[in-house]
């Protein structure tokens, strides 16, 4: 079998959800077909230092093929285009001839068995395949993200953004992804949403692989190191989530004196507030080494009531052997079993008593890593992930 992929950024690293679900999934693939890449990238970029890196981290792969997205001035014209035919205009972002002139000429010679096509931004190239079966990766339901945050966002101006973020990024949804054989999400949440919204049914739930590095950590942690917080801190929906919860353990903190960190970049400006303002919340912006950071005795709590897709911030804690709780919509793909190998919360009264309970209480620490750990290996191996992707690849054929 012969596949190639279309990727709307370069996933090295793999630092990200989306890039984390395709690298490893290469690292699989690359090793059982064969595999060929088309990346888009800034002009910024050092294509061969870019080759050297893919062909160092899939020795395997047969051709990576560079594109350029579109300069400044080009882009913004793509993005009205796109506008006017009231789809979401940062598909301008990723528009290129040479790429749509490339796409034309393989489609006619029938060189590859099946084109995969990563993320919503690359739906736009799927016109220029006729002949060719294709699947395209989602991940999310990005409509279904954008109309949660507007449940939740009280400002009009903020409210009516995410409005035409909805609209527009729905119209790609019903439009374009029936065009394809096969469209994959990572949620069960995202798949049931696309269905309802979509006149296509051929969606597809898939994983995103766990590096096997995530399995080799220890369960037990000598010194605990508190509680640690993450999401994203510039997210004005996010950040307040998580304001919410540090106001509401302030009051138990200060018996009890349990270490807070917050993980991410860029935190709002209500976040630094609660961290200057306490001297037990300590903020890290950003760790060289995710995996060995997590390799501690934490208890890790992720506060946000808004997104869709799978977190895999969530997926990889609980891959280490750590306690997770949040609320039902961060364990989403997951399939997790509530009190087994994770905590489900519905307040933040609740997610305040419960990530108090397990930082004074190190056996149910342990034994929820533990929990939790074994199944994220079962169900997210990179070899299992692989697999599953193979026999969708299969079924379409």
């Amino acid at each position: 079998m012969k596949v190639l992929f279309i990727l709307p950024y370069d996933i090295i690293p793999a630092n990200a959800g989306n890039k984390t679900l395709t690298y490893n999934l290469l690292k699989y693939l690359t090793k059982n077909i064969e595999c060929e890449i088309i990346i888009l990238i800034d002009n910024t970029i050092n294509s061969n230092i870019l080759l050297e890196k893919y062909r160092s981290s899939f020795p395997e792969l047969k051709n990576l093929f560079i594109y350029n997205k579109p300069n400044s001035l080009r882009k913004f014209l793509f993005k009205v285009k796109y506008l006017i035919k009231g789809l979401h205009p940062s598909l301008g972002n990723f528009f290129n001839s040479n790429l749509k002139k490339f796409l034309i000429k393989i489609d006619n010679t029938n060189e590859y068995d099946l084109i995969h096509f990563d993320m919503i931004h690359m739906a736009i190239y799927k016109q220029y395949i006729k002949q060719t079966p294709t699947l395209i990766v989602a991940s999310d339901a990005y409509s279904n993200a954008s109309l949660i945050a507007m449940s939740f966002n009280k400002n009009p101006f903020l409210r009516l953004r995410d409005y035409f973020n909805t609209l527009t990024l729905l119209r790609i949804e019903k439009l374009l992804y029936p065009k394809f054989n096969r469209v994959c999400v990572v949620s069960d949440i995202d798949k049931e949403y696309l269905r309802k919204n979509s006149i296509n049914s051929n969606f597809e739930q898939i994983g995103i692989g766990v590096s096997d590095e995530f399995f080799q950590a220890k369960y037990y942690k000598k010194d605990f190191k508190g509680i640690l917080v993450l999401g994203s801190l510039n997210h004005k929906i996010i950040s307040e989530n998580i304001v919410c919860f540090l106001n509401e353990i302030k009051k138990a903190n200060e018996k009890f004196k349990i270490p807070i960190t917050i993980l991410g970049k860029n935190p709002s400006t209500e976040i630094l507030k609660c961290i200057h303002e306490n001297d037990l919340i300590s903020h890290i912006e950003f760790v060289d080494d995710f995996l060995s950071f997590l390799n501690n005795d934490w208890v890790c709590v992720y506060p946000q009531k808004c997104g869709s897709g799978l977190q895999t911030k969530v997926q990889q804690a609980m891959a280490i052997g750590l306690p997770v709780l949040g609320y039902s919509i961060s364990f989403g793909g997951l399939n997790i079993i509530n009190e087994n190998n994770c905590i489900i919360i519905k307040n933040n009264l609740e997610l305040c008593q419960r990530s108090v309970e397990l930082a004074l209480n190190e056996k149910i620490r342990i034994s929820i890593g533990i929990n939790a750990a074994s199944y994220i290996k079962n169900k997210f191996s990179i070899s299992k992930t692989g697999v599953e992707m193979l026999n969708i690849y299969n079924s379409v054929l």
